[in-house]
């Protein structure tokens, strides 16, 4: 349920938008957010979505609304990982004489996931992607 109300592009009043390519003007990029208050503020004080995110901005923001709440959590951010996008479990490249000439599927540069820690004597955990 969290990760809806933080996630506004399927226009069902969530937090942040999320853009992965130009333009950003006359928003922010997503590169220039460095914490969730000032998101969460212009949000709060609008009452619309705030204009742009990225993996990152979104586990951040997401991180402080489960800790609002109680819910101890954190972002965990990874590099180079790999997306599957014809369901094959593989991402494929064929090379010929050193040339690509295949590639199905995608690598993420930083995807971000949110792992919340729930029950903690019992080590529990859920992760949140």
């Amino acid at each position: 349920m969290c990760c809806l109300q933080v996630n506004a592009n399927d226009n069902d009043g969530g937090i942040l938008y999320g853009r992965w390519s130009e333009p950003y003007a006359p928003h922010p990029r997503p590169t220039s957010w460095s914490g969730s208050g000032a998101i969460l503020k212009q949000y709060w004080a609008t009452k619309k979505a705030v204009k742009w995110a990225q993996c990152w901005v979104f586990g951040g923001v997401l991180a402080s609304v489960l800790r609002s709440l109680g819910i101890p959590a954190r972002p965990v951010t990874n590099f180079e990982s790999a997306h599957d996008t014809d369901a094959s479990r593989s991402i494929d490249k064929v090379f010929l004489d050193g040339q690509l000439v295949y590639n199905e599927g995608r690598i993420w540069s930083v995807p971000v996931e949110e792992i919340n820690t729930v029950h903690k004597r019992m080590h529990n955990t859920e992760v949140i992607d």
